[in-house]
């Protein structure tokens, strides 16, 4: 997909809903599935919606997107961005084991080469990705998920052949 020359790209690190790859074509037309990534000193919590809090020496495995600046008021109405979520920027980790989405057959996505996927981050140390995290965490219980939203999750984690270890563990 051709994109105007003014059009911005960016990273966006996936944990949850917005792993679902028929759930994220309907809501952000064009937006690409690049890689699992990693982000470490973090979990899962699942407070009705699944979360991410900092926690030492865990990880959360999720997917990042290449998405365009058109994207983002449809995914921060999405996840009712600035009340509840927060975008917040951090590094993340592109996974040794392979790739999904928009990686050739036989590709090994990894931080020394991303370049050819619109970034021009290439630090050894991982890539700098947006990511939605709860405002004020503590103060939304922890509870069960709808079960629907939750079958849509464990969907994207199946699609972009992530273990549900972390969802389990969540819940």
């Amino acid at each position: 997909m051709l994109r105007p020359a003014s059009c911005v790209l960016m990273l966006y690190f996936s944990y949850a809903a917005n792993l679902n790859r028929s759930h994220m074509v309907r809501l952000c037309p064009g937006a690409e599935p690049l890689y699992p990534a990693v982000l470490e000193n973090g979990s899962v919590t699942l407070r009705r919606w699944f979360n991410i809090e900092p926690q030492e020496e865990s990880e959360i495995v999720g997917g990042v997107w290449r998405i365009g600046e058109e994207h983002l008021p449809k995914l921060d109405s999405y996840e009712d961005w600035p009340e509840l979520y927060e975008r917040q920027e951090m590094r993340v980790l592109p996974l040794e084991h392979g790739g999904v989405g928009a990686w050739e057959p036989g590709e090994r996505p990894h931080s020394f080469d991303v370049r050819h996927h619109g970034n021009t981050d290439t630090r050894i140390d991982g890539l700098m990705c947006f990511v939605y995290a709860m405002k004020r965490p503590f103060q939304i219980p922890l509870s069960p998920p709808d079960p629907e939203y939750l079958e849509m999750v464990r969907q994207g984690y199946r699609e972009w052949g992530i273990s549900s270890d972390q969802l389990d563990r969540g819940l």
